[in-house]
């Protein structure tokens, strides 16, 4: 929920409340102590509430917390000094019942090794999780002059605890917030009501003693890197995080374009992973977000703009290598997955200075201009082979027939893979998609550019490697420098921690490929 939080600080700010937000120790971009525990939590929400306070110059503060974000908020009150609110959004009750929901999410989502508590990629430390089983706010009071609490409908433990609040309001939009970053959906009725309720209780919110503030760009450093958070492109509407490592051993850059509505960090903090780890064997890299998304602003104009294989994105992603070039990195590798994958594709081939393309479960090539981002985002990710299964399979052949499928979304899928497997005619838009896509691999091999297809062993993206090089890749001779990996036990999304390794591996491969290519040419 990166965008939409930012959306909320922006929108508080706006009513004339500075703001600040950050990430708990071992998440988003903070570092990870070892070994993690609830005590890192404390102590960084309390060193948060100082900071605000030191730079804003303020003398009153609200803590505004979703979720175990609230439930912190409110066990820390008596550790804080100078709060006169609490907004407590959806806060977590009871810690063991959290986790048992969050257990049983895991087992459901897949992807986690045995007596791993795992959801969607995001590992919870064990030492953590002790600490959270023992949250417990059933009989926790708010004791500051403001209090109020956003609590979820038909929730006993929401409207049990609400009774301790002064006041307590609906939270609209809780479903949409709470997916994942691709569904993702800002609450603004919510967070406007919040808005209406503090400014009716602090009407004159306290200025800054000189206005904003011009603060020093913010770094992080740890025994093996430095990481520089920045600001790029026009009006610096876009954000990123460049990590330098402290030993370095090339110039050779990576940069990790964000898939659709991903932040910065990756899916399941992959890029902040990945970052750390090639700054611990010597290569530096660089994480942002397109504009609009993440901490990055929109331009003017760009309302409403859908992030999802926007050509926009192309364009932040060539910003962001102009930046690194006027920095000294004229040498770079994009990796991306999915949409960020097609993104780094078409940045690559009209950059020279990109030597290096890594696209990781990619499922378009070429835009289709007649489909919609949300006929995409409903696609099966599968490979055709396998979607073709479903209509041999007996038990669904008697659920359609008895109505429990959806008979019409099954036609709709059937006629659609029908039409995939056809042949298409020569001057057919697809096979026009299908030249354009060879095109620019052409171009990137001409340019001795080193590119890799990776694809999990049942992904849809299976299916775009064999339209452009041929079954099991027999065209690939053609494109010199192309090459194939695929990850086994691997799904859409890289959520199990084997095939974010292994991907990894072929990353760190292609560094050493490209800049031992650069040594023999020079």
């Amino acid at each position: 929920m990166a965008r939409s939080w930012r959306q909320f600080g922006e929108r508080l700010a706006a009513a004339g409340f500075p703001t600040l937000r950050y990430d708990h120790p071992g998440q988003g971009d903070s570092l990870d102590p070892q070994p993690l525990t609830l005590e890192h939590w404390n102590t960084a929400l309390i060193a948060a509430a100082h900071q605000l306070m030191r730079h804003s110059g303020a003398g009153r503060l609200v803590l505004i917390g979703h979720g175990i974000g609230a439930t912190l908020a409110l066990d820390n009150l008596p550790h804080l000094h100078g709060v006169a609110g609490l907004v407590a959004m959806a806060p977590v009750v009871q810690g063991r019942v959290w986790l048992r929901e969050l257990a049983a999410w895991s087992a459901m989502i897949g992807g986690a090794s045995e007596g791993e508590l795992s959801v969607g990629g995001f590992t919870l430390p064990e030492d953590l999780a002790i600490g959270l089983r023992s949250l417990d706010i059933r009989d926790s009071r708010p004791l500051v002059p403001f209090n109020l609490m956003v609590a979820r409908e038909a929730r006993p433990d929401d409207a049990a605890l609400a009774q301790a609040f002064a006041k307590t309001i609906p939270f609209e939009g809780y479903e949409g917030v709470t997916r994942d970053p691709t569904g993702n959906q800002a609450p603004f009725e919510t967070y406007d009501a919040v808005i209406a309720e503090l400014k009716a209780a602090f009407p004159q919110p306290e200025p800054a003693e000189t206005g904003p503030r011009m603060l020093p760009p913010a770094v992080l450093s740890a025994a093996e890197f430095r990481e520089t958070a920045v600001r790029f492109g026009a009006n610096d509407q876009l954000y990123g995080i460049l990590v330098e490592p402290l030993r370095p051993r090339s110039r050779l850059l990576t940069v990790f374009v964000p898939a659709g509505r991903d932040p910065h960090i990756g899916w399941s903090r992959i890029a902040v992973d990945h970052a750390r780890r090639l700054a611990q064997a010597g290569y530096p890299s660089f994480r942002f977000d397109v504009s609009g998304n993440g901490e990055s602003l929109l331009r003017a104009g760009q309302d409403g703009r859908e992030l999802l294989y926007a050509s926009d994105n192309s364009d932040d992603t060539a910003t962001a290598l102009g930046w690194l070039k006027r920095h000294g990195y004229d040498h770079t590798l994009l990796i991306g997955r999915c949409s960020g994958g097609y993104v780094a594709l078409h940045t690559a081939a009209m950059r020279a200075e990109v030597k290096a393309l890594i696209m990781v479960n990619v499922l378009r090539i070429i835009w289709d201009p007649t489909e919609t981002v949300e006929l995409a985002l409903n696609a099966d990710v599968r490979p055709l082979a396998l979607q073709n299964r479903g209509f041999t399979d007996g038990n669904k052949l008697k659920k359609f027939l008895s109505g429990e499928i959806d008979r019409k979304a099954a036609l709709c899928k059937a006629v659609r893979l029908i039409w995939r497997k056809m042949p298409a005619w020569p001057w057919s838009g697809a096979q026009r998609r299908l030249r354009q896509g060879r095109a620019l691999f052409h171009a990137l091999s001409e340019r001795q550019a080193n590119v890799t297809f990776v694809s999990a062993e049942e992904d849809g993206s299976l299916d775009r490697f064999a339209e452009l090089f041929g079954p099991e890749g027999k065209q690939l001779s053609a494109y010199p420098g192309l090459s194939f990996e695929r990850l086994i036990g691997s799904d859409h999304n890289l959520n199990q921690q084997a095939a974010r390794d292994t991907l990894f591996a072929i990353l760190m491969d292609r560094l050493v490929k490209t800049e031992t290519a650069a040594s023999s040419s020079a």
